[in-house]
């Protein structure tokens, strides 16, 4: 597992970037998991927000917000106060 800097996000978000299925996991205070079909994700530098859509679900995380970003392997970690997104590759049928 790998820190790095937000203005590595753009880099390590690329395998994100095509229409995937995506799995996003909520950890450390708010729990669960999401399972987007279609998806992308990408890292909106002008704005500074993370920018997670689908077809019909789109939502956004505020990078002033975030205490820390991690790659292990195919997923990345985001340390957002007290939550942790999750997010990699989802491989089963939908």
């Amino acid at each position: 597992m790998s820190k790095f800097r937000e203005s590595e996000l753009t880099k390590n978000l690329k395998n994100f970037e095509m229409k995937n299925n995506i799995e996003i996991k909520l950890e450390r205070g708010l729990e669960g998991k999401i399972i987007l079909k279609d998806a992308t994700v990408k890292f909106d530098e002008e704005c500074g927000f993370i920018n997670i859509k689908s077809e019909d679900t789109e939502f956004k995380i505020n990078t002033t917000l975030v205490d820390e970003y991690q790659k292990n392997n195919d997923e990345i970690l985001i340390y957002v106060e007290s939550i942790i997104f999750k997010i990699k590759k989802y491989e089963e049928e939908i």
